[in-house]
């Protein structure tokens, strides 16, 4: 579980990165391959690799999984991601 410390390092830094051209590539062919949603399972893994991003300061990966949810249309549950509010995620997700 992240401190309050680390969602607050982990927000400030996020402002300053952007993604590669190529990063963005990854995200639209991933975002093809699962237009049809995610699997509770699938959101779970995605959640836990946002945490992992965070606690070993790679934002870029953050950075990269938020962009995923964007393109795949789960703007309800990106806000809470944002906000490092795992539990609220995967609320919004399963009560769809």
């Amino acid at each position: 579980m992240l401190t309050l410390e680390q969602i607050q390092n982990y927000q400030s830094e996020i402002q300053k990165i952007e993604l590669s051209e190529n990063n963005f590539k990854r995200v639209r062919k991933i975002a093809k391959a699962i237009n049809y949603g995610l699997t509770f399972t699938e959101l779970i893994k995605y959640i836990l690799e946002h945490e992992k991003a965070i606690l070993n300061n790679d934002f870029r990966k953050a950075l990269f999984i938020e962009t995923l949810f964007e393109d795949i249309n789960y703007h309800r549950e990106l806000q809470y991601l944002r906000k490092c509010d795992y539990e609220n995620v995967a609320n919004v997700y399963l009560n769809c």
